[in-house]
């Protein structure tokens, strides 16, 4: 995410708390992205490898050190008035040094570098994505409370209605104690839905505040989800799984893991390799018979490892033996993706279907609800009737909430098994 867009985000999703204002969806991702610890740490790891592969390219850098020493030698020694050995010896001078070929060791080495921050980033865009399905998810939860509590509280208000009714006709010797009883219990059910619908609205404000890192005396107000879910239609199980082996971030970053691990045998192997480097040095230091007191030196120095103990073997087995657990690991990962890609298109299958038996049923239940109420007004119905068609009315229009919520999360996470964005 470009910098200059994440801090206008930010400043928005501030004022918008402090002013009161509702948190689109859209904004409420922006600030979880930057609230995110999961995502800072991800974001320094990532500059960590950067300065890996700086520490890599360096090797190949030319290095200009100073070097400077004393010692105290006794006795003196000279020969015809001539010093050969001096009690005070100092020695001050620049060494510059540059790798002229390193087979393989430069080379190899950036290439594991930069191959793992490529793994890296792919990492953090998928725990981006992870992140913005988890405020998607908890933002819609939230909603879904908010509507159930507005339902029972109509279905209080209704009862309480239904109640005063009774009670009259209890008074005028038309009803019997026993509706009246039945009605109140009626009322206690939809007053304990009613707290289960507060707490479940809690519970979700609660994650959502948590995830954009805001305090708990903060408020979160939403705006209305745009009903977009179920009206693309659905790929089938080999396309969306040939898109999600494509797209998903986090096989990508297995892929680089597998290069970079596989760039690391050949840096390990590269060490029993020859280094041909220039050296060249001044000096500055006491003189004697046989030194001056400044010297210039060049020269290129062969350096060949002909035996280290089996060190290097060791370590180019060592990461072979990586280079295998991270193939099988991505062949594990291609399996967890495919159950979760299927899983993602079963679920999208049978919450389409099941909103459409919810707006089916609420329909029926809604007209259920109208004629018993009428019925009950016009004596030829009685108040278990209406009892009955309000509790149908409710629990349709709940279970079409739910299902609107549930389609839309598989949708959510059809797009999140796919590894597109949101």
């Amino acid at each position: 995410m470009p910098k200059w867009f994440s801090i206008p985000a930010l400043w928005l999703g501030l004022m918008s708390s402090l002013w009161g204002e509702p948190l689109s969806l859209q904004q409420a991702r922006q600030q979880a992205l930057q609230q995110s610890p999961g995502i800072a740490r991800l974001q320094a790891r990532v500059l960590e490898m950067q300065h890996k592969v700086a520490e890599v390219e360096a090797g190949g850098n030319p290095h200009l050190d100073l070097q400077a020493g004393y010692s105290y030698v006794t006795p003196s020694l000279s020969f015809s008035g001539f010093p050969l050995i001096v009690n005070n010896n100092y020695r001050a001078g620049l060494v510059l040094e540059q790798a002229l070929a390193t087979f393989g060791r430069l080379s190899w080495g950036r290439q594991a570098a930069e191959l793992q921050v490529r793994s890296l980033e792919q990492e953090l865009v998928r725990e981006r994505e992870r992140l913005q399905y988890q405020v998607a998810v908890a933002y819609s939860r939230l909603q879904v409370a908010r509507k159930s509590i507005e339902v029972a509280e109509i279905s209080i208000q209704s009862r309480e209605r239904l109640l005063k009714d009774l009670n009259l006709r209890e008074k005028a010797g038309v009803s019997a104690k026993f509706e009246v009883l039945t009605a109140e219990v009626a009322r206690a059910q939809d007053q304990q839905r009613l707290v289960l619908a507060q707490q479940q609205s809690q519970l979700a404000q609660s994650q959502l505040q948590v995830l954009l890192g805001w305090p708990r005396t903060q408020p979160v107000e939403t705006l209305p989800l745009a009903d977009g879910s179920g009206q693309t239609p659905l790929p089938d199980a080999e396309q969306a799984l040939e898109l999600a082996f494509k797209q998903r971030a986090e096989l990508q970053a297995m892929n680089y893991a597998v290069q970079s691990a596989e760039a690391k045998v050949h840096l390990e192997e590269s060490q029993s390799n020859p280094t041909l480097g220039l050296q060249t040095r001044y000096d500055q230091r006491n003189s004697t018979t046989f030194q001056t007191s400044n010297q210039w030196s060049v020269g290129v120095e062969l350096r060949w490892p002909l035996f280290d103990g089996g060190l290097a073997e060791a370590r180019s087995a060592q990461a072979s033996a990586v280079v295998t657990q991270l193939r099988e690991g991505k062949r594990e990962m291609e399996r967890q993706v495919r159950l979760e890609v299927e899983e993602a298109l079963v679920r999208c299958i049978t919450s389409r279907q099941n909103l459409e038996v919810a707006r089916h049923n609420l329909t029926s239940a809604g007209e259920a609800a109208r004629l018993g109420e009428l019925r009950f007004k016009a004596g030829v119905g009685t108040h278990q009737e209406v009892l009955d068609a309000q509790a149908r009315l409710r629990e349709a229009q709940q279970s079409l909430f739910e299902a609107q919520q549930s389609l839309q999360e598989a949708d959510w996470q059809l797009q999140l098994a796919e590894g597109q964005s949101a």
